[in-house]
């Protein structure tokens, strides 16, 4: 590690403390994978993607999974299934020159939990939460097929997100991928150091295990196997591949009417405001101004 990363790892939180988790909650589809990888664009993050799926795996696909880099020799993820009571202090570990780690596991309990244990043992914890409007995330499911439940599903996640996490920090994707100058505050927010070019995620090596192929596919060049199999993936429910943007941040606006099924108590669709940070006693972070 040079001297310049090493300024690097202290402007990031980790000097004095043995390192630094950040967990990325959401919704499926609420564009998790992709703040993940973005967060850890740093020499000194890592990011992991959906750790808890590869510790107690419920998926065929989740058993003996390959790293997200394409090596299919790279180490990192090889033992992470005996790891179930310290996972994160064990990527520490294996991970070289890491001072964060971004974990995007969607399950809250999971997060709660470890969460929990890394505070005690002497950790630094950072918690953000990604989210879409109830229209947003809606067009998300419709366009894959999954509009069962939805309603359901958006609100009993940020529900219980918000009664178990705290504190954190509050994203909405669109401002994410559209607000010049969000990222900066989010960083700033989260007390991580930003840089010209943190968006670019797919400029360096990441390792993000899981997750959407769609923030993924930008990770592999156009000619490769892994390229070529997330497009037929994501062929069977988005655009073609030729109409969405290479290797940029996109957002897809909602010109659809909100669905019939929508609760009254979501029929609208403004934020409460750009990044709130949430404080035990001053809950300012909420989805929107009823929900919650």
């Amino acid at each position: 590690m040079t001297s310049g990363d090493e300024d690097k790892r202290s402007a990031n939180g980790t000097k004095g403390r043995k390192g630094t988790v950040i967990f990325v909650g959401g919704t499926a589809y609420s564009g998790s994978t992709l703040l993940d990888m973005i967060l850890a664009n740093d020499p000194a993050g890592h990011s992991c993607g959906e750790v808890n799926c590869a510790v107690h795996p419920y998926l065929p696909y989740h058993v003996d999974p390959e790293c997200g880099c394409g090596d299919a020799k790279c180490p990192i993820w090889k033992d992470i299934a005996r790891h179930p009571q310290d996972a994160h202090e064990h990527l520490f570990r294996v991970v070289e020159d890491v001072g964060y780690l971004v974990d995007s596991s969607k399950d809250i309990p999971w997060i709660k939990r470890n969460a929990d244990r890394l505070l005690r043992t002497g950790f630094d914890v950072r918690h953000v939460l990604i989210w879409k409007t109830p229209a947003e995330y809606y067009r998300s499911r419709k366009k894959r097929g999954e509009e069962h439940h939805w309603a359901e599903s958006w609100l009993n996640y940020h529900r219980a997100y918000m009664s178990l996490i705290k504190p954190f920090v509050a994203v909405r994707y669109a401002d994410l991928v559209q607000q010049p100058g969000y990222l900066q505050r989010l960083c700033s927010d989260i007390g991580l150091e930003y840089f010209d070019g943190k968006e670019r995620y797919w400029e360096r090596t990441q390792h993000t295990l899981f997750g959407n192929s769609s923030a993924k596919i930008h990770l592999h060049s156009e000619e490769s196997a892994e390229f070529h199999r997330m497009s037929s993936e994501l062929d069977t429910h988005e655009s073609t591949v030729a109409e969405r943007p290479r290797h940029a941040l996109y957002y897809e606006s909602d010109d659809e009417d909100l669905p019939d099924d929508l609760p009254d108590s979501c029929r609208h669709t403004r934020p409460v405001g750009s990044i709130a940070m949430v404080w035990p006693g001053a809950f300012r972070g909420r989805i929107c101004n009823t929900c919650a």
